[in-house]
């Protein structure tokens, strides 16, 4: 029975499949067919959770096969790790995993291979790596796939140079590469900047008669921009359609960036249009790709064309959004330009994009010190005129919250300065400027 839900759900009868799960489920225990629903039957039917994300409903599963007297096997554990990993639930998948310790059922390779996913998802990479040591402890080999999952993890977490070590331990134990291995070794070497080697390892993919998916294109052209390569970049993109390679969203996200680092703006918008085009999804990636190039090319009234186009498409801007049109607006001079950035700013904190905090800037509780992240020069003005109309309209509210009878008063931008890492010099300048410019008594 467990067989047949399998096959009907490759036939993309999910709905079918656990109807007819429910229907044993019904039975009486002395129907002749009751035996059926058994362990394998449940851990299919908990398998089958995960395409329609519905966790819930495979934790009550379990529930239901304990009360049936009916106790999990590896099989069961591994299908509900591998639920919870597809509804974002990776701490919940490391709990069952302990449970599974708990009940003393031993783990399989598919279990390991999941248990290496997770480590990644949530940025274990070394719990990941360790994985591949445990299962020779255990008198098991890990696979190819296993291999492949610990690389991948390992670029998740931003640790290309030990997927590349892990590649190493793959062919130290005499396993041969497959497409997924490519795929994930180019990532790698493109993380590391290393793009030379990831173009050899497409090459060596194509020699080796492996299949090219717009995952391997998408990681091979993010390569390029990493490496500010974006002609290359055109001409893979070029090459991927050709070969019947459909790109996908990460993939125009790279080549509007390549092309926006590379200084091509009208380039990047050729690829957006090309995009909408094909019918493919812009993401918040996209339109900050596409404002970017817009701004560093000082096209701002293109730039801002996109920022409200992005929020048509419900696309929310995220502070570095914000910050790189109202810069670009303010950067030109033009008074209603300099007006619309006004506006963006305070709505900007309306959506605490830009917070102020304040908080003691001294042991002694002398100075006071307000904080505000800006790094661009534009921000950073319009960042001064808000402090100083709030401080205006708390003179008439409650003195104390202008620091009065402190030593100091401070306006830090971009962090507190108490950390190392400044904000911009240019933003800073700029705010130094104007303080001086109406002779203030802040410095």
């Amino acid at each position: 029975m467990a067989a047949f839900m399998k096959e009907l759900a490759r036939a993309h009868q999910l709905a079918r499949a656990m109807e007819l799960f429910e229907w044993l489920k019904s039975l009486p225990a002395d129907h002749e067919l009751y035996n059926l629903c058994d362990v394998y039957t449940f851990t299919t039917a908990i398998s089958l959770m995960g395409p329609s994300q519905q966790l819930r409903h495979a934790l009550e599963l379990v529930g239901e096969m304990r009360a049936r007297g009916l106790q999990c096997n590896v099989h069961t554990y591994s299908a509900l790790m591998n639920v919870c990993i597809k509804c974002d639930a990776s701490d919940l998948a490391l709990d069952v995993f302990q449970q599974m310790h708990e009940d003393r059922i031993r783990p399989n390779v598919v279990t390991y291979n999941t248990l290496v996913d997770v480590y990644g998802k949530t940025g274990q990479w070394e719990k990941a790596v360790r994985v591949l040591d445990d299962m020779r402890e255990e008198d098991l080999e890990p696979e190819v796939r296993t291999f492949n999952t610990a690389i991948i993890a390992c670029n998740m977490c931003g640790q290309p140079l030990e997927a590349l070590k892990v590649y190493q331990k793959l062919l130290e134990a005499g396993l041969q590469p497959i497409s997924t291995t490519y795929t994930a070794l180019i990532s790698a070497y493109g993380k590391a900047g290393q793009l030379e080697k990831a173009l050899d390892t497409f090459q060596a993919m194509i020699q080796q008669g492996c299949e090219r998916s717009v995952i391997t294109y998408s990681a091979l052209i993010n390569a390029c921009e990493k490496a500010g390569r974006w002609e290359l970049a055109m001409r893979l993109f070029d090459q991927m359609q050709r070969e019947g390679c459909s790109p996908n969203t990460v993939t125009y996200n790279s080549l509007i960036t390549a092309c926006q680092q590379g200084g091509q703006p009208d380039k990047a918008c050729e690829v957006f249009e090309q995009m909408k085009y094909q019918g493919c999804r812009p993401d918040v990636v996209t339109y900050t790709a596409l404002i970017n190039a817009y701004s560093k090319a000082g096209q701002w009234h293109k730039a801002i064309k996109s920022f409200e186009q992005m929020q048509q498409h419900n696309c929310k801007p995220d502070s570095f959004v914000y910050q790189t049109v109202i810069d670009s607006l303010w950067q030109t001079g033009i008074s209603w330009a300099q007006s619309r950035a006004w506006q963006l700013y305070t709505a900007a904190t309306r959506n605490w994009q830009y917070r102020f905090t304040m908080q003691q800037a001294s042991s002694t509780g002398r100075d006071i010190e307000y904080v505000v992240p800006v790094f661009a020069p534009g921000v950073a003005v319009l960042a001064l005129l808000k402090w100083l109309t709030n401080l205006m309209g708390q003179m008439d509210n409650d003195a104390t919250l202008l620091g009065i009878g402190r030593e100091r008063m401070v306006l830090s931008l971009g962090r507190s300065r108490h950390v190392k890492e400044p904000g911009s010099s240019h933003a800073c300048q700029a705010v130094l400027t104007i303080l001086q410019g109406f002779k203030s008594p802040f410095r």
